[in-house]
């Protein structure tokens, strides 16, 4: 610049001082004014060969940029139908090689995305919303190749409240469930595959929000409550992690388990009693929240045993699959086998489950007799709800008064003699296990997803 500064003005005061000349020599007063003005398109003509404006370094910065998405309104826990679209360029160069990490706010905030950039520069992503109504935020971090922070910025939607129906629950992985477990206090729980935290709904399962005192790096097979505010969680080649606060925190209580046996099935009675069985048959039995465990059998060794559950009276039973169901009067000591008198070839129990509300036993047969069939007196006798040929009788729960059920694939509920209601189908795909919520919702899915009914 300092070059060019000092050419121009010295081609100048040269153009200036010749013409000046030729006045003092010709003495022409006459073409003074066309004078002047040739100096003044020569002074003009030599400024523009001034270089442009400097290049200051703005052209050289990234830009990143919302493409399309933004500001959208739909149902919580739904996937937007517009596809978010962000794009990162450099003198107007796509950066194909570029991340972008996504983080919702709400429920959201633990479960980011990390989307790739195309050919073209932009990064595609279908964005689901949090559980909140009213507003909500994206946050869009560009990451270089070695995952260094460039730039970010915010997108933002708003939630609507579900109508009566089913809806895709809000804040939960794209994976399978494992199992529910519910608090009087309507508080539920959700357990996912391994690396995913415990999940917990206060709002009747329409989100779901991290039980992050616990860590996510457990694989929690079982999680069972007293009702209350206890929770007992089994953790697959772990042991048990024990929460006295609705799960608020939790602390590891080990495991009654030899170690050449493997977990099986886990209940946590409202009174207090903490069942464990192992794969050989064995039933551990703990009345002080795990410190202290009692062994116990069926005489001889009998698995699975699945379905550990006490009475109101304080009888247990357990389910023993093939051999139907066993019951004992004396705290585990000894065991009966359980049988009805229309069981000519011995039943075959799926599902054994008591409503401690009302006190009633029920069970889902699948044998000559197959269906549900319910006990007001302690399983001296039972009567059918409901008789059917071909339908598995699995995961039996009762919630107010209303029998629910399912088949591995639908989700059942019962409402009368002989009479039943398909609630949910996970269209072919191994259904996930179902959990009632006290309004009445139910959360219920799939291999890859769950799903809430709105009552």
């Amino acid at each position: 610049m300092f070059y060019f500064k000092l050419s121009f003005e010295y081609d100048l005061r040269l153009k200036i001082n010749i013409i000046f000349a030729m006045l003092n020599r010709y003495c022409m007063k006459l073409y003074l004014p066309a004078l002047i003005l040739l100096v003044s398109i020569i002074a003009g003509c030599s400024k523009s060969k001034i270089p442009g404006p400097i290049t200051t370094g703005d052209d050289n910065k990234v830009k990143f940029e919302i493409a399309g998405g933004n500001n959208q309104e739909d149902t919580i826990g739904r996937i937007l139908s517009d596809t978010i679209k962000l794009k990162a360029t450099k003198n107007g160069i796509a950066l194909n090689t570029y991340f972008i990490e996504f983080r919702g706010s709400g429920c959201n905030d633990d479960l980011p995305i990390q989307g790739y950039m195309n050919s073209d520069g932009i990064c595609r992503y279908m964005y689901r919303l949090a559980g909140n109504t009213g507003a909500q935020t994206l946050k869009a971090t560009l990451l270089d190749p070695d995952k260094k922070r460039i730039d970010s910025l915010v997108l933002n939607f708003t939630g609507v409240a579900p109508a009566q129906g089913w809806h895709p629950v809000a804040c939960v992985p794209f994976v399978s469930a494992m199992k529910f477990c519910r608090l009087s206090s309507g508080r539920l729980f959700a357990s996912f595959t391994e690396g995913q935290y415990l999940r917990y709904s206060d709002d009747n399962g329409i989100s779901w929000n991290a039980a992050k005192s616990l860590g996510n790096k457990h694989n929690i097979v079982s999680i069972k409550s007293d009702s209350k505010t206890q929770l007992v969680a089994a953790a697959l080649n772990e042991g048990i992690y024990y929460s006295g606060d609705a799960g608020d925190t939790w602390k590891f209580i080990g495991s009654p388990l030899a170690s050449f046996e493997s977990f099986v099935d886990m209940n946590y009675t409202p009174g207090g009693k903490l069942f464990y069985t192992a794969n050989t048959g064995t039933i551990y039995l703990s009345e002080n929240n795990g410190t202290t465990w009692s062994k116990l059998r069926l005489g001889e060794p009998i698995a699975p045993l699945t379905d550990p559950c006490e009475a109101n009276n304080g009888d247990f039973w357990i389910n023993a699959d093939a051999l139907g169901a066993f019951k004992s009067t004396d705290k585990g000591a000894t065991w009966t086998r359980q049988y009805d008198t229309d069981s000519h070839y011995g039943e075959v129990i799926q599902s054994l489950y008591i409503d401690n509300t009302t006190g009633w036993i029920y069970k889902g047969r699948n044998d000559n007799n197959n269906g549900v069939f319910f006990s007001k007196n302690n399983g001296t006798s039972f009567n059918h709800l409901f008789i059917t040929n071909n339908l598995p009788i699995k995961n039996i729960e009762v919630v107010n008064g209303v029998v629910y059920f399912s088949d591995g694939y639908q989700l059942y509920t019962i409402n009368g003699v002989n009479s039943f209601i398909k609630l949910f189908s996970s269209n072919g795909s191994t259904s996930s296990d179902y959990i009632v919520a006290n309004n009445g919702n139910i959360v219920a899915g799939n291999n890859n997803y769950l799903y809430f009914f709105k009552k």
